[in-house]
């Protein structure tokens, strides 16, 4: 059960479920926002969960475990405390809802693409007897932006195509509606509840900014030092008011 506290949070949240998409929308502080979203999107957590436990081990030869502990020792210390709230208050939901959760499962959660994606085929010639992985050796992604004559009415489309595979792809289903205390609102795809950046490279923005992106095919120079990739985008969604300003805070 809630504590009169807790209830108080979830009340401004709001969580539909349309043709198999999880619309949620979370107000407040980091910390609200957070909880909203764990609470409402525990048992589609879980599942993930149960999902990549099996599947990490079967695609890169090591335990999901083994990835949560690099995670956290790489990237638990360079998270700004905004986001540390978010994400801690993300595991308090997910504990409230009857799934228990500490901030650490949840940070791992959080780096999972960047570290499976990025740091492992650069790392795995060090860990591994075996050379070293082509970084997106099945390319990963494409984008398009379009406005003006390019449209039928003039006005913005954003479009991106994911080659994921199904079993992590399944769960890219959730469409997050942030109201934060600061900064500006914003919508994205999540790839997977609790989240704190899109992942899926899909937001539509308050400030009038729509982002997204592809990846560089073949990129193998992933750096261990500084703040993680979904932390950065994240705070220059939420914050940057031009493009200029965005790229200055990636």
């Amino acid at each position: 059960m809630l504590t009169e506290t807790q209830q108080k949070m979830v009340d401004h949240a709001q969580l539909q479920k349309i043709n198999g998409w999880n619309h949620i929308k979370v107000k407040g502080s980091p910390y609200e926002c957070g909880f909203q979203e764990g609470y409402l999107l525990a048992d589609q957590w879980a599942d993930a969960q149960r999902v990549f436990a099996y599947m990490t081990y079967e695609t890169y030869g090591k335990e999901y475990s083994w990835f949560a502990e690099q995670s956290i020792r790489l990237h638990k210390d360079v998270i700004p405390e905004r986001y540390l709230q978010e994400l801690q208050g993300m595991a308090d939901g997910l504990t409230a809802a009857g799934v228990e959760a500490s901030v650490d499962d949840v940070i791992a959660w959080n780096d999972y693409m960047e570290m499976t994606g990025y740091w492992w085929p650069v790392n795995a010639p060090k860990i591994m007897n075996r050379p070293q992985m082509k970084t997106h050796r099945k390319e990963h992604c494409s984008a398009i932006c379009a406005t003006g004559d390019a449209t039928p009415d003039g006005k913005p489309v954003i479009a991106h195509q994911s080659f994921d595979e199904f079993w992590s792809g399944q769960y890219f289903n959730v469409c997050k509606h942030v109201k934060p205390d600061e900064g500006y609102d914003f919508v994205m795809q999540a790839s997977g509840p609790c989240m704190l950046a899109s992942m899926t490279d899909f937001y539509v923005i308050s400030s009038g900014l729509s982002v997204t992106e592809t990846t560089l095919a073949g990129f193998d120079k992933y750096s261990e030092e500084g703040v993680p990739e979904w932390v950065r985008i994240r705070d220059a969604v939420q914050f940057a008011s031009t493009i200029d300003e965005f790229v200055e805070r990636l």
